[in-house]
């Protein structure tokens, strides 16, 4: 199959390399707009377009690339900006470190910041954007979207009269903000205006129908299959299959009212390094005596953690309620953490099992289908609920996919793989054990007491009739 046009000559116009639902998108005069697009339908490229036309249009003004982390808009974004630079002679000065780009012909800049870093997060507060563009949407946690976008963007946005652009491929659980902007399925979220094109819209993949039928075929599936409607189509449908735990929060979400007085509690601990990102997670599940049911009670994340703060975490927590034990992640750094802890502050903590995760994966799951696990649904949980709500499996299905944050979701399989509640015996009734002699001697007086009774009963009826009084 020949090359396309643009392989075999350089270009200086970037807009005639877009296809027409790109271009459709480009052009759209919403200040609020989203693209939902399958994978390699080419998001990316008009994103960089999008961007440096803003920053052409707005000399110093900052127009921001937003996604899950720096680590991913180097690998995301970074490559194509620079391949856009080269192709059409833009000029843009890089700041590799910083991840910058500026226009040198009047000092506007094209940045990068990692949603995951709270710090830059709040950064972004500060100056006036022309344009943002958040990518990777539907990968984030609901509240963080939904913050960034209204509480941090809105009005940074306001001085330029400059526009928000939300980019991704569709989660497998249909859950989010964006899934929630980009249907209108939420009352409670305005739809905003929404744009779809897939693999088979991008100019730079002529070969893309045929690899999608030998993908079909490899894989056997039909093309109404889930996971292919999603990935590749981009169309929002539920796949269970895709995700790593499921978890439904009609089945499985439970109100804290409704929690047991008394709960045997067990901490599970994922240990992470970063000063910016919330990666130490602490996560509580407890269960009943004699009940098999156990409860997610609480799960919280932090950030710049080190071995004496956690200590004293551990300690607070400790110091608040009962726990049967303490288990943390005691493998690459979390090795010199938990021996602080047990040496220096005798916290008992025990290493994490991690050896057959994918299996107790699946054992955690079964207890999801059958209720046997419960997540309180509040505040407390919020941080793993959306984790699990969102996380799907690496494309062969051994592990978390790594584009997905979680750190709760791994203390909260840690925690509960140290839960107990499957080996709980049922309460036994009190009184003689049926089928005993006492049991049956109980019966046996039961019965005649009964029989008493209801003689007392006749008689005060027969007295009713023969005297009209009792």
């Amino acid at each position: 199959m020949p090359a396309p046009a643009f392989a075999t000559r350089k270009r200086t116009d970037h807009l005639a390399d877009l296809s027409a639902p790109q271009r459709a998108f480009l052009v759209d005069p919403a200040k609020r707009k989203g693209a939902v697009c399958g994978r390699r339908a080419g998001k990316t490229w008009v994103d960089c377009v999008g961007l440096y036309e803003a920053a052409r249009r707005h000399p110093r003004a900052l127009c921001p690339y937003i996604t899950l982390s720096s680590v991913s808009a180097r690998r995301i974004l970074w490559p194509v900006l620079h391949e856009q630079d080269e192709r059409y002679g833009w000029g843009l000065k890089f700041n590799d470190q910083q991840l910058t780009a500026t226009l040198p012909e009047n000092g506007a800049q094209i940045l990068c910041v990692g949603g995951d870093d709270p710090r830059k997060v709040e950064a972004l507060r500060g100056p006036k954007y022309a344009r943002v563009v958040i990518d990777e949407a539907a990968s984030f946690p609901k509240s963080l979207l939904l913050y960034l976008v209204e509480d941090v963007l809105e009005a940074a946005l306001m001085d330029l009269d400059g526009d928000l652009w939300l980019t991704g491929s569709p989660n497998a659980g249909c859950v989010g903000y964006f899934h929630d902007a980009t249907t209108g399925r939420n009352p409670l979220v305005e739809r905003i205006s929404t744009h779809h094109w897939t693999v088979l819209d991008n100019l730079h993949i002529p070969h893309a129908r045929d690899f999608l039928e030998r993908k079909r075929a490899e894989h056997r599936w039909a093309t109404d299959h889930p996971r292919y409607l999603r990935e590749y189509m981009g169309q929002w449908i539920r796949d269970a299959s895709s995700l790593v735990f499921r978890f439904d929060r009609a089945r499985n979400g439970v109100p804290r009212d409704s929690l047991p007085a008394v709960l045997q509690l067990v901490l599970g601990i994922d240990i992470g390094a970063s000063e910016e990102t919330p990666s130490t997670a602490f996560v509580e599940n407890g269960w009943e005596k004699h009940s098999k049911v156990t409860y997610t009670t609480s799960a919280k994340k932090y950030a710049g953690m080190i071995p004496s703060s956690g200590a004293e975490e551990i300690q607070r927590r400790k110091a608040a309620r009962s726990y049967g034990a303490v288990v943390a992640d005691a493998g690459a750094l979390g090795k010199g953490y938990v021996r602080e802890w047990n040496i220096r502050h005798q916290l008992g903590v025990l290493e994490a099992k991690k050896l057959e995760k994918r299996a107790y994966i699946e054992h955690l799951n079964d207890a999801l289908d059958s209720g046997a696990l419960k997540v309180v649904d509040d505040e407390e949980t919020r941080e793993l609920v959306e984790e699990i709500e969102i996380m799907q499996w690496n494309e062969d299905r051994t592990d978390i996919d790594d584009q997905y944050v979680a750190h709760a979701a791994e203390a909260w399989l840690y925690s509960w793989r140290h839960c107990f509640s499957w080996a709980e015996a049922a309460k036994k009734p009190e009184g003689p054990a049926p089928g005993s002699r006492e049991h049956l001697l109980a019966e046996a007086e039961k019965r005649k007491q009964a029989r008493i009774a209801e003689s007392i009963k006749r008689q005060r009826r027969e007295n009713m009739r023969r005297w009209g009084r009792g």
